[in-house]
């Protein structure tokens, strides 16, 4: 084999030896981000799957606050106290009441001789005012109770309602921040792997390039070489 030859096969070989190892090792990278962007949708499908349920179960408590919410404020009112003692006094409670009343004053004053007095007529005066008093009052503890009772249901109902869609809308936003992490590492993968080709492509040029440099300092060695004097030549 001639020098000539030699150099360009040597030449030869070196620029394919950097244009194999330059697409093996792009190649690798390549198949490495893909990989690891695999990985990343394969956790983040993963994820999604998993906090489903805590997301529809925070959906599904959206309807029952906004209906909460839009109904109006229940504020607490008294008995009207004429109405309610008109309705009191036809009443079989009033009836029963003033009947044993009445009986139980007839009885004292029949005991102690004062049955015609006038205090006798002044106290069954009071039986009615008194029974109705008290039913009024105690009507309205009633309600009051009652009130306070239902008022602490709707907070407590609203609460839980509002702490399940809580959960929900925190289940969202960690998905939407994983959906933006995921979406970040599959866009430096996707760069590093086009880098890899990039430089893959830099190589080969460079490769091919220094072949043509190799063979181009080759040939103006020759043309030098063809000046010398026959038995000082080296090609």
């Amino acid at each position: 084999m001639g020098l000539e030859t030699a150099i360009l096969v040597g030449a030869a070989l070196s620029a394919g030896a950097s244009i194999f190892g330059g697409n093996k090792a792009a190649k690798a990278q390549t198949n490495a981000a893909n990989q690891a962007t695999n990985l990343s949708r394969e956790q983040f499908n993963a994820g999604l799957e998993r906090t489903a349920p805590y997301n529809q179960l925070g959906l599904g408590a959206i309807p029952g606050l906004s209906a909460m919410s839009a109904q109006p404020v229940d504020k607490f009112a008294y008995r009207d106290p004429g109405q309610f003692l008109s309705q009191y006094f036809q009443g079989p409670e009033y009836q029963a009441l003033n009947t044993q009343a009445t009986d139980q004053i007839l009885r004292n004053r029949a005991m102690t001789g004062g049955f015609r007095s006038g205090g006798t007529q002044a106290d069954l005066a009071q039986i009615a005012p008194m029974l109705g008093i008290q039913a009024l009052e105690r009507q309205n503890q009633q309600d009051l109770t009652a009130y306070g009772t239902n008022q602490a249901a709707n907070a407590d109902q609203y609460q839980r309602l509002y702490g399940i869609a809580n959960l929900g809308a925190n289940i969202a936003t960690g998905n939407a921040n994983q959906g933006m992490n995921f979406a970040s590492q599959a866009g430096q993968n996707a760069i590093a792997a086009g880098n890899a080709k990039a430089n893959s492509y830099m190589n080969t040029a460079n490769a091919i390039g220094g072949f043509a440099s190799d063979y181009t300092g080759l040939q103006l060695a020759k043309g030098y070489d063809a000046l010398r004097p026959q038995g000082q030549r080296v090609f």
